[in-house]
């Protein structure tokens, strides 16, 4: 019987061990100067400790996400034809948190 109870623990606190989330996920949109979406604009996100990058583009509302971001500090960074180029750095992701970035881009 002991044995059992003891199966019992050892089993749900490796169930509770996989359900925790250890990743964040980046979602925003990015604007024109007029507050208009910017579709097919590049967003990459590099990791300012580890500098490995993601990359994606922005949908036709102009709306991005990154998933699967370890916690610690990041870079930022928005291009898209007809505009400057945005980048922000110091944007912190938390465990299993999600964070909203919206970026506004000047004509350039």
């Amino acid at each position: 019987m002991r044995l059992c109870v003891r199966a019992l623990i050892i089993l749900s606190s490796v169930c509770a061990a996989f359900g925790q989330v250890q990743t964040g996920r980046l979602t925003g949109t990015v604007f024109d100067p007029n507050r208009g979406a910017v579709p097919n604009a590049s967003v990459t996100v590099t990791s300012q400790a580890t500098n490995v990058a993601s990359k994606v583009t922005t949908d036709g509302q102009g709306a991005y996400m990154v998933l699967a971001l370890n916690p610690g500090l990041y870079t930022v960074a928005v291009t898209a034809r007809g505009f400057r180029t945005t980048s922000r750095s110091g944007v912190e992701m938390q465990v299993g948190k999600d964070l909203h970035l919206g970026v506004d881009l000047a004509i350039g």
